[in-house]
C-alpha cells in the first residue's frame, strides 16, 4: 500500500509504449483508494494521470454535495470529455474500476465501485480526436504542482482492454493476480 501524505507524495510511472496514449482505445484502470480527506470547496485530487492537460485523467473532486466523486477525463482536439460517479466517502477503502473504449464519441466510461457498477454522470461531452499524450509522464498521486492525493492506494493497474462486470467483482473481493 501507497500512503500520500496530500503534499508532496506521488509515483512517477515515466512516458513508454505500454502507457502512451492507452485510453486511446479499449482500457481499464483498477485500483483500491481509501483518502483521508475531501478536497474541499469544488477543488479535485488527482489521482494518477498524465502529467498535463494533454492526455487522460483520474480526479478525486468535491462537488459541494459532503461527498467526493471519482473522475475520469479524457482530453480530446475540440472538448475535453468528463465523467463522474458520485457519493463517496472520505475514511472507506473502496475498490474503483473505470473502463472506456475511446474510439467513438459517443462512448462513455463504466465505473465500478467494490465490484457493482455505478451511474455515470457527464460533465463535458467529448469531441474531437483524442489528443496524443506521449510526451507526458503517466504518475499516480500528483499531476500538476499543487495537485496531490490525499489517502492510500493499492494494487494499480491498468488493462489495455475493458474489464467485464464479472471481473471488476473479482477484483473487488480481492484477487491480485492475473485476469
Amino acid at each position: 500500500m501507497i500512503d500520500f501524505d496530500g503534499t508532496d507524495d506521488f509515483i512517477n510511472c515515466g512516458s513508454s509504449a505500454t502507457i502512451d496514449n492507452s485510453f486511446n482505445s479499449s482500457a481499464s484502470i483498477s485500483f483500491w483508494l481509501r483518502t483521508d480527506a475531501s478536497p474541499g470547496g469544488g477543488a479535485s485530487f488527482r489521482l494518477a494521470g498524465k502529467a498535463d492537460v494533454s492526455g487522460l485523467l483520474f480526479l478525486l473532486s468535491d462537488f459541494g454535495a459532503s461527498s467526493v466523486s471519482i473522475r475520469f477525463r479524457q482530453s480530446r482536439a475540440t472538448a475535453v470529455g468528463d465523467w463522474r460517479a458520485s457519493n463517496l466517502s472520505t475514511g472507506v477503502f473502496r475498490h474503483i474500476v473505470i473502463t472506456y473504449d475511446g474510439g467513438s464519441t459517443s462512448n462513455d466510461p463504466i465505473f465500478y465501485i467494490n465490484g457493482s457498477s455505478v451511474a455515470t454522470i457527464e460533465i463535458g461531452a467529448p469531441t474531437g480526436a483524442i489528443s496524443d499524450d506521449s510526451a507526458s509522464v503517466f504518475n499516480i498521486g500528483q499531476d500538476g504542482a499543487t495537485e496531490f492525493t490525499d489517502g492510500q492506494m493499492e494494487d494499480f493497474r491498468i488493462f489495455n482492454r475493458i474489464i467485464t462486470g464479472d471481473e471488476a467483482a473479482i477484483l473487488a473481493n480481492g484477487y491480485r493476480g492475473p485476469l
